[in-house]
């Protein structure tokens, strides 16, 4: 065994940076704190295209960030370029930044008498572990998988539009392989939840090394009970290309529903892509990228999350919870949590019974708060930075 006399280095390499605002950048919040704890010294790489929380920042003044060009290109763009690789096109992003990262791991890292861990936050970045590990062999390279890619994107290959189906069929195909060989390459494979951990053993043959999810930090916790509007429910999350589907079902079939019966009530919705939901004259109201969770749950006490496709951690949903408001949910949309209807939230997955559940709860605001203080008191626990450090010790504590 080799000796070090430095310290050991961690390097995250992620699509994002660290924040407070989408569950991507809690997640990884939660890993680079506690890498920091672990090692006192860390590089974070992440798109260079994206502004980064000046609070994160100044709370981690050590970590030196390096910023990749990672630009999105449309959807179509990615399906075309894609047809020409063995990838899949949800890594077209990386494809570029994989001929330059390990130049610029070279220039900030000195691997002398120390051990070194790149940690690969979900599988598109893990793009970049195939050049890495190349270059880097001795040190130790593992990948958390923030959901199964393939089941998240299993449905889009199910769309009327012949063209849409043929594309998204081939895609996972791709997808598949991809998954498949990053788990392979990867000195360990992380899944971010016991849900995922079980669909990859069952149905991909993949048997993770460790399950490591992330922690809510204490000002998740403040609650708004007080200051809530009563009538209004709330959406937080991006509408993007799976769960803008979703969202577009719950406007159209569950919420005409909720009004009819509640005409005072009103669809707050919040995130990247909602503000094409807009629309006053019903009561829905699409405010866009969100700057503070907080601020927004302030606005409600009912939290729908209408997600029908997906998989890992259903994030947004804890937060909300966190925040004690009560969660009314699909079956999808708490997947990951560990939360059980009927005591820490409502699942419902057939419209007319979302919206008799939504009904019923507007009315009932002492109902809602009690289940919502029951959900609060699990996600408190469950989700504590004392339960993650576990988790993480156990997936790469002998590597550190």
């Amino acid at each position: 065994m080799p000796s070090y006399s430095k310290p050991p280095i961690a390097i995250i390499v992620s699509g994002v940076w660290p924040g407070y605002t989408r569950g991507y950048e809690i997640a990884n919040l939660s890993v680079l704190r506690y890498m920091m704890k672990k090692t006192g010294e860390c590089i974070y790489i992440g798109p260079a295209e994206e502004k980064m929380d000046a609070s994160i920042k100044s709370e981690f003044s050590r970590v030196k960030f390096i910023g990749l060009q990672l630009r999105r290109k449309p959807l179509a763009m990615r399906f075309v370029r894609s047809i020409f690789s063995e990838y899949p096109a949800v890594t077209e992003r990386f494809w570029h930044a994989s001929k330059k990262i390990g130049k610029t791991v070279y220039s900030n890292l000195n691997t002398a008498n120390r051990k070194v861990l790149f940690f690969y936050e979900d599988l598109p970045a893990s793009y970049l572990l195939f050049n890495l590990k190349a270059q880097f062999p001795e040190a130790m390279h593992v990948v958390r998988s923030h959901n199964v890619m393939r089941k998240g994107f299993g449905e889009l290959a199910s769309q009327p539009n012949p063209i849409k189906r043929w594309a998204w069929r081939s895609e996972l195909k791709k997808i598949d392989l991809y998954e498949k060989r990053i788990a392979k390459t990867a000195g360990r494979f992380i899944a971010i939840s016991e849900d995922d951990a079980t669909w990859y053993q069952k149905n991909m043959g993949i048997e993770p090394g460790g399950i490591a999810s992330f922690y809510l930090a204490d000002h998740f916790f403040k609650s708004f009970e007080h200051k809530s509007k009563r009538n209004s429910v709330l959406y937080l999350g991006s509408a993007d290309l799976r769960k803008g589907l979703s969202l577009k079902h719950f406007v159209n079939e569950v919420w005409p529903i909720v009004r009819s019966k509640v005409k005072d009530a009103r669809l707050i919705l919040g995130g990247r892509g909602t503000e094409q939901f807009h629309n006053p004259d019903d009561a829905i109201y699409g405010k866009g990228f969100i700057q503070s969770n907080e601020d927004f749950l302030d606005e409600g006490q009912i939290f729908m999350n209408p997600q029908t496709v997906g998989a890992g951690i259903k994030i947004k949903s804890l937060v909300a919870v966190a925040a004690q408001k009560l969660l009314i949910s699909t079956s999808v949309g708490i997947e990951g949590t560990g939360l059980v209807g009927g005591v820490h939230c409502i699942v419902e997955d057939l419209p007319v019974k979302q919206a008799e559940a939504i009904i019923f709860y507007l009315n009932e605001p002492e109902q809602a708060q009690k289940v919502a203080v029951q959900g609060r008191e699990f996600v408190q626990e469950a989700f504590s930075e004392q339960a993650f450090s576990k988790q993480m010790d156990a997936c790469i504590g002998d590597l550190l």
